[in-house]
């Protein structure tokens, strides 16, 4: 798996997987097993995920042209 996305634009989605990742938190202790603290989560897993790797799944596939019509 090469990367596929900046060093610049990695840094950038681990700020935004761990400020998603706060909320969640934050979302959790207000109310418990909150639908929404899961969501936010499960989305701040994912961009620190991408970050970490430099590896886009979706600008992999719109790069590739098979995300086009």
């Amino acid at each position: 798996m090469k990367p596929n996305i900046g060093i610049l634009n990695a840094l950038c989605r681990f700020i935004i997987g761990y400020t998603l990742m706060a909320i969640a938190t934050q979302c959790s202790i207000r109310r418990p097993f909150s639908y929404w603290a899961i969501v936010f989560a499960m989305l701040g897993g994912m961009k620190i995920g991408e970050g970490t790797l430099r590896f886009c799944p979706l600008t992999a596939l719109f790069r590739n042209g098979k995300g086009r019509r």
